[in-house]
């Protein structure tokens, strides 16, 4: 990247992840160059805009250019690289209209910043600052826009050693906020869904496990533990995360166990809740538990990034015509079916028009190539 390499070439050369960290590093590098001169070059930012404005623009023809001749991970690498791009276009786009002029400015510390130096990569938000922790999480793709707040509430609930509920409807991913929040930070995350038969002597293993070596670990539906295990499992919390306020090197668990702490531990929890009825955490998960309520996501902004990843020209006019559509349908239907019209659906609907469009194209190709 220093050496000024094309995004095609090292697309094709690394992994996904590696080029993911490595487009956040060049971004990083040019903002603050960018924000340093706009106070005597009022260019400056609009320059940087334009550049990634233009790379979004470009993108698409790059990556349905070599589509045929590509294999099923570079083509998945080019869309995950795409929505970084439209992300990362978009909070660029706000420099400029917010007019931020100063590196200590919140709108610029409150976006994920990573700098590369001798001993490796270190991730900023705000006042956090940590190591990159390099942990593999392959080529998954994601097409929920960039959400600062929600980051921004994470890290600072994490960099303070404090647990994070996170709560939201059955049809917004908890657990994928906090996926994407591990692999922006190259954490290990462990996934372990609760259930009643669930039992303090698992649970007090596995949390062992993760303050030993500094990983993450997500407990789904922690509501659904019996009364006995969930207050064995607060005070185990409860032991682990005092100690690294305090910033003690071992602790003592219920058991008389000594564990060594390691101070990039981090424990989530998931509640399911609704606008009807919602059930909140236990009193003995709730003092150490800083409780976030994740919002649907823009349908709009994702249809608008999968309109543009597929090819699609107008975008933006594709987007309204189908959040017009869906709202009429949603009128004529019955309240109980008005689910089964979701993101997914259209996104196959956008995915089918795309594959008869190439078709198309191809056909033609060959009708003029036959001619001549």
């Amino acid at each position: 990247i220093k050496k000024g390499m094309p995004v095609e070439e090292y697309c094709q050369m690394y992994p996904c992840q590696v080029i993911l960290l490595g487009y956040f590093l060049q971004w990083t590098r040019e903002c603050e160059v960018a924000i340093t001169e706009s106070r005597t070059d009022r260019k400056a930012i609009p320059n940087i805009v334009k550049k990634y404005t233009n790379a979004v623009t470009k993108m698409p023809s790059v990556m349905f250019k070599g589509s045929q001749q590509s294999d099923a991970v570079t083509i998945a690498k080019w869309e995950n690289l795409f929505c970084l791009s439209v992300n990362i276009r978009e909070v660029t786009d706000d420099f400029q209209r917010k007019k931020v002029r100063d590196l200590k400015d919140f709108e610029w510390i409150r976006n994920p910043r990573y700098y590369l130096n001798d001993e490796g990569v270190t991730l900023t938000v705000a006042d956090y600052r940590n190591e990159y922790g390099c942990e593999f999480f392959g080529c998954s793709q994601s097409l929920l826009p960039t959400r600062e707040k929600y980051t921004l509430l994470l890290i600072k609930a994490v960099s303070q050693f404090s647990g994070v509920a996170v709560s939201g409807e059955d049809t917004v991913s908890r657990r994928g906020t906090v996926k994407n929040l591990a692999g922006m930070c190259g954490r290990f995350l462990l996934n372990l869904h609760c259930s009643s038969y669930t039992t303090y002597d698992c649970l007090s293993k596995i949390l062992t496990g993760l303050a030993q070596e500094g990983a993450w670990g997500c407990f789904s539906q922690v509501l659904c533990l019996s009364e006995s295990v969930m207050e064995s499992l607060a005070q185990c919390i409860h032991i682990i995360l005092g100690n690294l306020q305090q910033k003690n090197e071992e602790c003592s668990l219920l058991n008389g166990q000594t564990v060594i702490l390691n101070p990039n531990f981090a424990v989530f929890v998931t509640k399911t809740s609704n606008k009807y009825r919602t059930t909140p955490l236990p009193k003995s998960l709730r003092g150490m538990f800083r409780l976030i309520s994740i919002a649907h996501p823009s349908t709009s902004a994702i249809l608008k990034t999968i309109t543009t990843v597929l090819g699609f020209k107008s975008g933006k006019l594709l987007t309204d015509r189908l959040m017009m559509v869906r709202k009429l349908t949603a009128m004529q239907i019955q309240p109980k079916e008005r689910s089964t019209i979701t993101i997914s659906h259209l996104r196959k609907c956008l995915m089918l028009a795309a594959d008869r469009k190439q078709g198309a194209s191809r056909h033609s190709a060959q009708g003029r190539a036959s001619s001549f």
